[in-house]
């Protein structure tokens, strides 16, 4: 089977879960003998003329091609995140170039979903996963510039606007100010206004763009063969906003162990290990997880590991001179590995102030054989039973926190019950074969595609041509 795997951003330019899971399939699906590459977006400011400029080079031995374009040359720049004529030609190109039977939008992002139904017009089976929040919100993670969450738009996308206009890398100005200060009303009414004005431009264009994004994504999402949510709560965000759920699909992630786990005695003869592992920002509640090991008494045997690299390097400044007399909290930086960071844990902690779509994190710990500790919002906790394999608490609630870290110590059996229970979750193999069966399913049905079985790489013969099976 040929598949393409597309995703907002690769590495090394960029770290992170969807770059990790990108990776992970990729790898799955060639040792299972399929034919794999990967398209990314390498910049989207990158260039003085408009058009989309392309590098083709190999990841560890998958061919991946980076597009580079600079969405400030385009009329509508906001629009182009989505509905970019530029990036759809690049696309099908691509596409036709591998002679792909299967697009998988990994992430969406920058990647125009307005290439769907030209790739469908291909004979292309189209899928996307719902690793976050993109389809809906414009900024991913469903939280507004005040830190309030949110739900996703409402009429004429006031909020989104807000939120658009006034993002840290946007220009910071009076208009801006005010933008940050207006009433919703105000901003449904800069709404209604921009979708009049059809050569707007600048901020009245993100405006128009943001009041029609929503039923734009909902019919792109409706053409996909399927769309492939990694936890309910990600589906009941895309229900509660309109989408169809008639094509979704509910398939968690996989994920393999970090490593192998060497024999480790409970903390009775030592302090309770406890740690973070991941992106060091406000949205991932590191300062909470501080401030719940700094409220308890000191004499009490607790250490905290902080393992990752920092968002905003204020935000860690800020964390570790609030910590700074506290010889339990440690700030390790960079992890080598998640495996050198799980190890010498007894527990980790996710302490999340945003909705999480499926966090990888929790599955590897889980896969490393330890108990999680687990805000209580979004799909974060969906694969942790409170007081069963894990613990859970009020998302941003220190005392609450401090108190479910405090049971640890006192209660000398909860650990062993809970670490006794932890199962570990799906492979990265298994998952992909899920994926495989999937996509043959939908080509049987979309085109009588053949057997589901491996392909060999053609030796100069031409492969076989869009509309037909390659294997």
């Amino acid at each position: 089977m040929r598949i393409v795997l597309a995703t907002h951003a690769f590495y090394p330019h960029s770290v992170g879960g969807v770059e990790r899971y990108t990776e992970s399939c990729a790898r799955a699906f060639q040792a299972l003998g399929h034919d794999v590459a990967l398209l990314a977006t390498r910049s989207a400011a990158d260039g003085d003329e408009p058009g989309v400029r392309f590098a083709d080079s190999e990841w560890h031995g998958v061919p991946i091609r980076r597009l580079s374009f600079n969405l400030g040359l385009a009329p509508e720049p906001y629009r182009l995140e989505w509905d970019n004529p530029w990036v759809n030609e690049q696309i099908l190109e691509y596409a036709s170039l591998r002679h792909a039977q299967v697009v998988h939008f990994i992430h969406g992002g920058r990647l125009s979903m307005s290439s769907v139904p030209l790739l469908k017009a291909a004979g292309l089976v189209v899928v996307a996963s719902a690793l976050d929040y993109w389809f809906v919100c414009a900024v991913s993670n469903l939280k507004r510039t005040d830190g309030t969450l949110c739900d996703g738009p409402d009429w004429l996308a006031g909020e989104c606007i807000r939120c658009v206009l006034t993002r840290p890398w946007t220009q910071q100005d009076r208009t801006a100010s005010l933008v940050a200060r207006a009433p919703n009303l105000a901003l449904k009414g800069l709404g209604l206004t921009a979708r009049a004005l059809p050569g707007a431009k600048g901020r009245w264009s993100s405006a128009r763009a943001q009041t029609r994004r929503l039923a734009e994504m909902r019919g792109y999402l409706a053409q996909m063969d399927a769309v492939l949510c990694p936890s309910e709560f990600v589906a009941g965000v895309l229900r509660k906003n309109g989408f169809e759920p008639a094509n979704f699909r509910h398939l968690p992630l996989g994920v393999d162990p970090p490593g192998q786990r060497p024999l480790r005695l409970l903390p009775s003869r030592g302090p309770l290990q406890v740690g973070f592992l991941g992106r060091i920002e406000y949205a991932k509640g590191v300062h909470v997880l501080v401030e719940a090991v700094l409220s308890l008494a000191r004499e009490l045997p607790i250490e905290l590991k902080i393992s990752g690299y920092p968002e905003n390097p204020e935000y860690l400044a800020a964390l570790q001179a609030r910590a700074s007399d506290d010889r339990r909290v440690r700030f390790l930086g960079e992890a080598p590995s998640s495996a050198a960071a799980l190890e010498p844990l007894d527990v980790l902690v996710v302490p999340s102030l945003v909705y999480e779509a499926y966090p990888l994190v929790v599955r590897e710990a889980q896969a490393y054989g330890l108990p999680v500790v687990v805000s209580d919002i979004g799909g974060a906790g969906e694969g942790v039973q409170h007081d069963v394999d894990g613990l859970r608490f009020r998302a941003g609630d220190v005392r609450e926190l401090a108190r479910q870290l405090r049971r640890l110590l006192d209660e000398p059996a909860l650990l062993a019950g809970l670490r006794a229970n932890v199962r570990p979750p799906l492979g990265v193999e298994p998952h992909a074969e899920q994926l495989l069966t999937l996509y043959q399913d939908l080509l049987d049905a979309k085109q009588g595609g053949g057997l589901l079985a491996p392909v060999a790489k053609p030796n100069g013969a031409a492969p076989p041509s869009l509309s037909k099976s390659s294997d």
